[in-house]
């Protein structure tokens, strides 16, 4: 039983990752809409005491952007990764202040919310008001460490709302930063391509950052995992 219930896990999330790998961006957004997202939570559901649960919660933590970001199980043959994530209201949030590029492109499905997205251009100047850090990536999946680069200057490109039923896509070079409405649920499906560094770039104000100094975020245990996972599936109105 535990061995087909972890088997059927993997296999629908490599189903979800796979069939938007061997897409061209606008077929594969197409496929991350009609993905079937409340069967793939049933399923990881009923692998609660597994090992591929385990796995799972091991791999899921509360991102320092204030979202939980829950991790399915690795596809073999892929270093993509198929997440979920969620801004839980009463969480402690606040609108995701630091400006931020990826290590990936990703494409993103919103299933209850919406998000609110800014994008922006950079521009390295001695008087910026902004600090620029380098994001290094120190371990595994999570590890991280911050380095000091210089101060830039930002400008907004674009102010997007992004509702419920909606995917869109992100270049890895692309610079946003993203939050959700404080007093609702926000959750989205997301797809990480494969890694194409172990580095980005983090704009902010505040001179905060621990600099030099491995970091690991805080994780959630499998209970944890399991509730938000049980909240979500009756949020998307399957009990």
């Amino acid at each position: 039983m535990s061995a087909r219930v972890s088997r059927a896990l993997a296999d629908g999330a490599g189903d979800v990752v796979r069939s938007c790998l061997d897409a061209s961006w606008q077929h594969a957004l197409d496929r991350l809409a009609r993905a079937p997202v409340a069967a793939l939570i049933a399923t990881a559901l009923d692998a609660v005491g597994t090992p591929a649960f385990a796995a799972m919660a091991e791999d899921s933590y509360r991102h320092s952007n204030g979202f939980a970001k829950i991790s399915f199980p690795r596809v073999p043959g892929t270093a993509a990764r198929l997440r979920l994530h969620l801004w839980l209201p009463g969480d402690g949030r606040e609108p995701d202040s630091d400006l931020h590029n990826h290590r990936w492109p990703f494409a993103s499905r919103v299933l209850a919310g919406r998000l609110h997205q800014e994008l922006y251009r950079t521009d390295p100047t001695p008087a910026g008001d902004f600090r620029q850090y380098r994001h290094e990536q120190t371990g595994p999946d999570r590890g991280y460490r911050f380095s000091y680069v210089g101060r830039a200057t930002t400008e907004l490109t674009d102010d997007q709302v992004i509702g419920t039923g909606e995917v869109y896509r992100l270049p890895r070079q692309a610079i946003h930063r993203v939050w959700a409405d404080p007093d609702r649920v926000a959750a989205t499906l997301v797809v990480e391509y494969p890694p194409r560094t172990t580095m980005t770039d983090v704009w902010c104000r505040s001179a905060d950052k621990v600099v030099g100094t491995a970091q690991d975020p805080p994780r959630y245990g499998a209970g944890a995992v399991r509730r938000m996972l049980v909240d979500l599936l009756t949020d998307l109105g399957h009990e």
